[in-house]
């Protein structure tokens, strides 16, 4: 019986990880949202434009008196609009926040991964016994993706309200693994995806 490829194992173990971050981070938020934990009006907000954008009054809401394109350029609304639709509910926003964040780990292993590679990383089981070869002098990838997940920053950034802006980071971080693969058209249309989110995200991307 053919052995599995370490790289296909690694890739399995990272989707479950960033599958147990999107359930454990959606459920503290669904805690929270069900013990009116959310009072700093953002995700409020953010629910009001995305419901009124679901009956075709695109980027409208009541809190202030100009659209919601009066504060910010979120030109990314309409594009998450598909997902709300399925469950038009605050707590679909907490989940899709979650998801993005936990979904940058992935470019962050491949990032991580092909940078290692060229620094005399070995993934995990690849190396026999007894050649002398040894990959210590190395983070692995996969840890280095780990971390991300489990970060307190990354945790703060899920629970604290909802926001537009955290949905650059993994595009951002896909724009960069495209770049580090020379990849011009995924890099193109990354960073096409990575504008849409706010106008200061061309920040970013212009340095």
């Amino acid at each position: 019986m053919p052995k599995k490829s370490p790289i296909l194992r690694e890739k399995k173990i990272l989707t479950l990880l960033i599958g147990l971050c999107i359930i454990v981070y959606s459920a503290i938020g669904f805690w929270k949202y069900a013990h009116f934990r959310y009072n700093a009006i953002d995700l409020a907000y953010f629910n009001q434009v995305f419901w009124n954008s679901l009956q075709g009054h695109f980027f409208s809401q009541t809190i202030h008196p100009h659209p919601s394109l009066g504060d910010h350029a979120e030109l990314l609304i309409p594009v998450l609009l598909p997902f709300y639709a399925l469950w038009p509910d605050p707590r679909m926003l907490i989940l899709l926040q979650a998801a993005a964040l936990a979904l940058a780990a992935w470019p962050i292993w491949r990032i991580a991964h092909r940078r290692q590679k060229g620094w005399g990383y070995v993934p995990l089981g690849t190396v026999p016994k007894g050649t002398g070869i040894s990959s210590s002098g190395t983070i692995p990838p996969l840890l280095i993706a780990a971390a991300w997940l489990a970060s307190p920053i990354v945790g703060n950034i899920s629970l604290f309200e909802f926001h537009i802006l955290p949905f650059a980071i993994p595009l951002l971080l896909f724009v960069a693994d495209a770049y580090d693969r020379r990849a011009l058209g995924e890099f193109i249309v990354w960073i096409a995806a990575a504008l849409l989110v706010r106008e200061d995200v061309a920040l970013v991307v212009v340095a």
